[in-house]
């Protein structure tokens, strides 16, 4: 039995073994390779081998292939540096990663204390409404309530949109003769959310209160609402309101999203009013049926060509899965247009300077309302809220800092006016 010694990068004894083979087992490796590497002074598994003891092993010229040798240690410097460099591109995802979840967990904690202070309490008189009838479905779309928008025809803050909403309410409301339920579908980009992960850790609790404010003017609004029907709420998510800078289509990025908390948050807060029910669905689309008629719900950031050849490969998408659609809803676009087999709603926040001065798109606040007879039939409505002239609004708390407003002067062109005489 002939012994083998082992050796560091540095050529420093690390042990002598009595045989290649209990050096093999206590690595837990093939013996032959540290046969092989012994019998050439080489290297395995990360050491240099050699069958004579020395003090150190590149101080000598007993072995033929000191020059292999270096080349071998050299390699291992380069393995090591490249191990170094993983490693720290590693620890600064994970410092990233660190930073969101801190996000999250201030976020947590701002809503636990505060949600107790919007959660429903008492008592409400039941609405009487037939067994069956009319059900109206209502689309809370692209409220943005976080923006502030200052232009000469549009100014939008929270207490505009508190505003908006009752006044929303009000024209629900003058629509509810014979309805039996309401159906509201809340289909995105209820705030805006920022992109970058050092201005989401600044900003996060004005992100949360912004959360917490949607919450409560939308639990007010709802509770309105279920004075005249019993309510029942479905949502998904929208594109601005992600809250990581990616957005995408599975249900871990599109629930990673402000509307997905105000949902919940929503759920959370009236849990306990008897005519107020929350129904989970999936968070990019989802299909309801009133009255015999299928409606699709989706934010809508695939129709941006909103034309009926558009939407009716969406018919044909599910009607492939043995689903026959009648009619589509979404918003995104904060430009109502209403069609036989499709709607597009409008926005409660209206006309901003990125819409004006970007897309050289002006429009108005409103929303959808959607009434399905007993037969299936249809009525589609637009619902004009742009003035509120008259209407005091939802009470609000007056210290609000939760502002992501986009200026005019970001996107603002500067234009003359040539006069000619």
């Amino acid at each position: 039995m002939k012994k083998v010694f082992q050796y560091n990068r540095d050529g420093d004894l690390v042990k002598a073994w009595k045989t290649t083979s209990s050096a093999a087992i206590s690595l837990g490796v093939d013996e032959s390779n540290i046969r092989k590497a012994a019998g050439r002074n080489g290297t395995s598994q990360g050491f240099f081998w050699g069958r004579e003891r020395l003090g150190n092993f590149f101080e000598t010229d007993l072995h033929p292939d000191l020059d292999e040798v270096v080349e071998e240690n050299d390699k291992l410097e380069y393995k090591l540096q490249r191990s170094r460099d993983s490693a720290r591109i590693g620890r600064a995802k994970n410092r990233s990663g660190y930073r969101f979840y801190n996000l999250i967990e201030s976020m947590s904690q701002g809503i636990e204390d505060q949600l107790e202070g919007i959660a429903f309490q008492g008592e409400v008189q039941k609405p009487i409404v037939p067994k069956e009838g009319t059900i109206l479905l209502v689309q809370v779309s692209d409220a943005h309530f976080n923006e502030e928008i200052d232009l000469p025809h549009n100014q939008y803050d929270f207490f505009v949109a508190s505003k908006r909403l009752q006044k929303l309410a009000t024209k629900i409301k003058s629509y509810a003769d014979g309805v039996s339920k309401i159906i509201v579908a809340m289909t995105g980009d209820m705030i805006n959310s920022d992109r970058r992960l050092d201005e989401m850790i600044n900003m996060s609790t004005n992100r949360m209160k912004a959360s917490l404010l949607a919450t409560s003017l939308l639990s007010y609004f709802l509770k309105d609402l279920a004075t005249i029907a019993p309510l029942e709420v479905v949502a998904v998510t929208g594109n601005e309101s992600r809250i990581h800078e990616e957005w995408g289509l599975t249900d871990k990025l599109l629930t990673d999203n402000y509307d997905y908390l105000i949902f919940n948050m929503l759920k959370a807060v009236l849990k306990d009013h008897p005519y107020i029910v929350f129904t989970d669905s999936n968070p990019y689309e989802t299909v309801v049926e009133i009255n015999g008629t299928k409606i699709l719900i989706t934010h809508g950031t695939m129709y941006k060509q909103a034309t009926q050849e558009r939407i009716q490969k969406t018919f044909g998408r599910y009607a492939a899965r043995g689903i026959n659609l009648d009619y589509v809803i979404f918003g995104h676009i904060h430009f109502a247009n209403i069609g036989d087999i499709f709607a597009r709603s409008g926005s409660i926040s209206g006309s901003n300077s990125y819409s004006e001065y970007g897309i050289d798109l002006v429009t108005k606040a409103s929303q959808n309302l959607h009434k399905v007879y007993l037969n299936g039939e249809m009525d589609n409505i637009r619902m004009d809220i742009h003035e509120t002239d008259g209407f005091v609004g939802y009470p609000i708390n007056d210290d609000i800092d939760a502002y992501n407003a986009l200026g005019a002067k970001k996107v603002y062109k500067k234009y003359t006016i040539i006069i000619v005489k």
